[in-house]
């Protein structure tokens, strides 16, 4: 089974980040944060899946302002390839269509809250690209 593409938006704002949380509801990874984002449709650009996905899990726009390394994870039922994209808020205020809730946390919140393992590998390097989002 090929690997899912998975786009993940780091949407700043006023120097904070949003993360959003899965519903409760006894799928995998249910109730921990994440960044938003979703799979990657076929033909479908790597910015025009998050762009998509923002749209309808949010009901925000976003500008990217730059990548980070996708980084590859495998859980029992799939692997995943995460790319990761920094974007500025453009348009919209966030609703919770598509998750139990959102915040918007600084980076030295982020530990706080607990994220996918995938996350792993590229959460703690987060620091490096948006050192304004530390405060």
């Amino acid at each position: 089974m090929p690997p899912v593409q998975v786009v993940i938006g780091i949407v700043v704002e006023r120097g904070r980040v949003l993360i959003t949380r899965r519903h409760d509801d006894g799928r995998h990874l249910a109730g921990f944060w994440e960044f938003p984002g979703g799979k990657v449709e076929p033909g479908e650009s790597l910015e025009d899946a998050l762009r998509r996905e923002l749209a309808e899990e949010l009901d925000i726009k976003v500008s990217v302002r730059s990548t980070l390394q996708a980084s590859t994870h495998d859980y029992p039922s799939a692997t995943v390839v995460l790319h990761p994209f920094i974007c500025d808020l453009s348009a919209g205020d966030p609703k919770p269509l598509a998750s139990q809730e959102f915040r918007w946390v600084t980076l030295t919140e982020l530990p706080d809250y607990q994220f996918p393992p995938a996350n792993a590998a590229w959460l703690k390097s987060l620091a490096d690209h948006l050192p304004q989002a530390t405060t």
